[in-house]
């Protein structure tokens, strides 16, 4: 109903107007005789169109309008009059009138007239308001958004800069807003020039080469580029997105673009290329086959890396999609089952994998090879990482050995204890390399614990070492480092040659990246000399090379050779193998070095998204402590980071006394004490694992206080201990008080219909009452139809009004969580006696809701009694789906023909009222929720309410 205020000193016209306008029911008119009391009137009354007679005493019609706007009042304002005159007409439009009209001629065309004006002005009112506030949410959304974002008119001046675009550059609103030349440019490159949005206004093929790439989507272009102008002087990469505007005639009147740093994702892109140049060079050393593959119970489920040695080995390409059928396809039919069993036995027991087999290359060279590979889990993954190896030199050396020993079985005894010794030494290093993969948080623990001793070198200087180096040399740590290796060595070798002249030929040729593998006599502090085996290989320590030496000594394993070699030399095989595995196991150091890199990395990384992120964040850890309190926070609390950093003061930003916050309660697991601190405002998470939400207002915060949503999630480590956490908040201050302004206008509102409509019912049952009485005095039966058809007249209203009761409750509260099964068990405790069997699943459900949810479920309970024919159970059930939660309501009734289906939500569509389906589906849209029916003629009705995502969860203690 449209509010009009009508201001004449006529009232007999004031009365006419009254009338006719009131008549097509649109109108509701409200009448005053004098400006005066108009203005008066006015202080506690609101319309949506003002009418005036212009010529009216102590205050005329236009001043009348002057006073309204300079109070600021926007009411469309008509002004009504006799007087013609064109000073007055222009006098009156240009102080805000919004028409003209003159009174006289026909009183119907005059009064239809001034009815369309009103409408037309009302609704243009209605139509800039809606205009104003779209264009009020779309700047405040575009001001928050959390990527560098602005705009330029078609002119190419500056219209938007939202927040983003100042932290990026540096420049505010106000330095850059209505310029134009090319403005935006200069701080990404010091320069005027054309930017990627200006391909949008003015496609220019030219500009194009200063991008290194573009890419269209629709109307959207897309681009990377270097600016050399950002990260004070550093630069930054930057990814780039810029579309058009459009005006209400679909015309280009502007470009908007994007921009979002991705310096730190190039930085990770070319780590992870770099790790993988490293991984391949190292894997090149290895005289082998090195792989990784993956396993699930049904064997091997895919290979993540096979070095590129494949072909030189193998015969075969390092492709992993056909490796591992290509291997087994090579290996001799009367091995292959060998070959098989032994990755099932290694997967299905999560050990070793260790096989020798016969293979033929596709050139038809028939090879022995072995596989060694050790388990370990990743993220829930089997991963097997080893090397296979060409064996064929130590199986012909081995095969020749069987032949030529026949005799030695007196000392077979003491050479199948060495192997076992062998095999033992090689097991251990096995299980070095399973712990090496384990973490990179072991590396220090590995590197000091290690059975050898293991050094870094710099140009022949040692730089560090570790406890079994301390051990093997018979001195301290800081008496070796700083120390040449001939410091512990002997004038001369063994050989006869120079140390000093061996041991430069040995770093030298590392340095040139070749792996050394050698025996060295080493010297320890008390004079006594030793034999050892010492590996030595280059590796990167940040842009630098440098020297690792492992160590090992071998002074009781050569008393045990030479005793050997007098039985047989060619036992210096096992050696080789047992050497290749040392290989692996610096390799994989190497790696576990990049990995820590890579992790240091990623903190710096996650703590740059922290502290840029637009929602006012902090971290503690698993003492209370605070080790991040973002920016966002600093500015809602006015409590700076370094005055809180390392303390347990997290409490101060909201609370007058100390007291846990939620993020202290799920560090400690202390869940049971939510509702002693929280009442009933927290609650579950059903988006994040383990996180919990709450709503809470903190008069502390701001000038008045403020609301804040609150989310709260524990940090765990690889084993799942939780050793934080972090919260989130967002201030919803604003939704609140929104929400309750609009709670107070729907209640005031709906006193004034159940005011009327009490009147209305009133005056409906006399006049029920009346016709009642008609019925019996009258006996004409053309009288008694009319009669009839009044009547049923009166009953239609009286429905319609109770319609209007119903909807009208239909968000006018609050919105709540509310148990599904609680709901279901209130509309069947409505219908008892209940004659058929309910079975009620999703136990634990709540859905967020209208508080006349309940009338749905009543409604689908009744709609199957009534009209489903036969039914004899009626049965709840859920399932989770990408769209939300799907709740359905199924009977075993007749169904609903086809051509209902149509209409079945339709108001007055049904065989009762017609409105119990149109009000459920009312109800549920309310908060989002949809209904459908999916049922089968003749198998029973099947009704399914789609919740979503954010409208539904589990209690908690479910």
């Amino acid at each position: 109903m449209t509010r009009i205020l009508y201001v004449d000193d006529e009232p007999t016209l004031l009365d006419l107007a009254k009338i006719f306008l009131e008549k097509e029911g649109t109108f509701s008119i409200d009448t005053l005789t004098s400006a005066p009391e108009a203005l008066i009137w006015l202080k506690t009354e609101r319309y949506d169109a003002i009418i005036s007679d212009y010529q009216m005493p102590e205050m005329d019609g236009i001043m009348f309008l002057k006073y309204l706007k300079a109070s600021g009042d926007t009411t469309p304002f008509i002004i009504f009059t006799g007087r013609g005159r064109e000073e007055v007409v222009i006098e009156a439009l240009n102080n805000g009138a919004d028409f003209y009209i003159q009174k006289g001629g026909d009183v119907r065309s005059q009064f239809a007239e001034l009815s369309n004006k009103v409408r037309y002005a009302v609704s243009r009112k209605h139509a800039e308001e809606a205009l104003s506030e779209s264009q009020k949410r779309t700047a405040q959304i575009l001001e928050f958004l959390p990527d560098a974002t602005f705009a330029v008119s078609a002119e190419g001046t500056v219209i938007a800069w939202n927040r983003a675009m100042e932290v990026m550059t540096g420049l505010g609103k106000e330095e850059i807003l209505s310029k134009g030349n090319f403005e935006a440019s200069l701080p990404f490159y010091r320069e005027r020039r054309s930017l990627l949005l200006s391909l949008v206004l003015n496609p220019d093929d030219s500009m194009a080469d200063k991008y290194p790439f573009i890419r269209k989507e629709g109307d959207r272009i897309i681009s990377e580029i270097f600016h050399p102008g950002l990260h004070d002087g550093n630069g930054a990469y930057l990814w780039i997105a810029a579309a058009p505007l459009y005006d209400a005639q679909g015309k280009i009147s502007g470009a908007i673009e994007l921009i979002h740093d991705i310096t730190e994702r190039r930085g990770a892109e070319n780590a992870l290329i770099e790790s993988r140049r490293q991984l391949d060079a190292m894997a090149a050393n290895i005289p082998g086959v090195v792989v990784r593959f993956s396993a699930g119970t049904d064997g091997i489920t895919g290979f993540d890396y096979i070095s590129k040695r494949c072909r030189e080995v193998l015969g075969l390409e390092n492709d992993p999609a056909g490796f591992f059928d290509g291997l087994a396809e090579h290996i001799v039919p009367e091995d292959r089952e060998q070959f098989f069993t032994s990755v099932q036995h290694a997967i299905s027991k999560k050990g070793l994998w260790d096989v020798e087999c016969r293979y033929i290359r596709p050139s038809g060279e028939k090879i022995w090879i072995s596989g060694v590979s050790s388990p370990s889990m990743e993220n829930d993954r089997l991963i097997f990482d080893g090397v296979i190896s060409d064996i064929t030199g130590r199986k012909c050396a081995e095969e020749e050995l069987l032949m030529k020993n026949e005799k030695l079985n007196a000392s077979y005894e003491q050479i199948a204890a060495v192997e076992e010794e062998l095999r033992s030494n090689f097991n251990e290093l096995a299980a070095r390399e399973t712990a090496l993969r384990e973490s990179e948080e072991k590396f220090r623990t590995l590197f000091e614990s290690a059975g050898d001793a293991i050094f870094t070198m710099d140009h022949g200087i040692f730089l560090d070492c570790n406890r079994r180096s301390e051990q093997m040399f018979g001195c301290t740590r800081d008496r070796i480092i700083g120390k040449s290796p001939l410091t512990f060595s002997p004038e001369r070798q063994p050989g006869g040659q120079l140390s000093a002249e061996m041991a430069q030929e040995h770093i030298d040729a590392s340095y040139l990246g070749e792996t050394r593998f050698f025996e060295w006599v080493h010297v320890r502090a008390d004079g006594t000399p030793f034999t050892t085996e010492v590996s030595l290989n280059r590796l990167m320590v940040g842009s630098t090379h440098c020297l690792q030496a492992i160590v090992r000594d071998i002074t009781e394993r050569k008393c045990a050779e030479e005793e050997l070699l007098m039985k047989n030399e060619k036992l210096n095989a096992s050696h080789e193998q047992i050497a290749a595995v040392e290989e692996e196991l610096r390799s994989n150091f190497n790696e576990l070095a990049a990995q820590e890199r890579a992790r240091r990395e990623s903190e710096a990384h996650l703590n740059c998204i922290i502290q840029g992120s637009p929602l006012p964040q902090f971290v503690i850890d698993n003492d209370h402590r605070l080790i991040s309190w973002n920016r966002a926070l600093e500015e809602c609390s006015g409590i700076k980071e370094a005055d809180v950093l390392g303390t347990r003061d997290q409490w101060k930003a909201f609370y007058d006394t100390k007291r846990p916050v939620l993020a202290d309660l799920l560090v400690d697991g202390r869940i049971e004490l939510l509702p002693e601190w929280y009442q009933d405002t927290v609650l579950k998470s059903r988006l994040v694992e383990g996180a919990y939400e709450g709503t809470g207002f903190f008069p502390g915060l701001g000038k008045a206080g403020k609301w804040l949503y609150f989310t709260t999630t524990p940090i765990r480590n690889a084993d799942g201990k939780i050793t934080g956490a972090v919260e989130t908040l967002e201030d919803i201050t604003w939704r609140k008080k929104t929400e309750d302004a609009l709670l107070r206008a729907n209640k005031k509102l709906a006193m004034l219909n159940n005011i009327t409509r009490h009147d209305i019912c009133n005056q409906l049952t006399a006049l029920l009452s009346y016709i009642h009485i008609s019925k019996k005095q009258v006996t004409d039966p053309g009288l008694q139809e009319y009669i009839s058809k009044e009547e049923q007249i009166a009953h239609v209203i009286q429905g319609q009004i109770d319609f209007a009761r119903t909807y009208q409750d239909i968000g006018g509260q609050a919105a709540s969580w509310v148990g599904l099964s609680a709901l279901i068990d209130s509309a069947t405790g409505q219908l008892k006696p209940f004659p058929v069997e309910i079975n009620i699943a999703g136990n634990g459900i709540e859905i967020f809701a209208d508080p006349l949810i309940g009338k749905v479920f009543y409604n689908l309970i009744d709609n199957s009694l009534r009209h489903g024919g036969h039914v004899t159970r009626v049965d709840f059930s859920v399932q989770h789906t990408d769209r939300g939660l799907v709740l359905a309501c199924s009977d075993n009734g007749t169904g609903i023909v086809a051509e209902d289906k149509e209409n079945l939500f339709q108001k007055g569509f049904g065989k009762n009222t017609g409105l119990g389906l149109f009000l459920s589906r009312e109800i549920l849209s309310i908060t989002g929720m949809t209904i459908t029916e999916t049922g089968e003629p003749g198998k029973g009705a099947r009704f399914e309410m789609t919740v979503p995502k954010e409208m539904w969860r589990i209690a908690a203690g479910q």
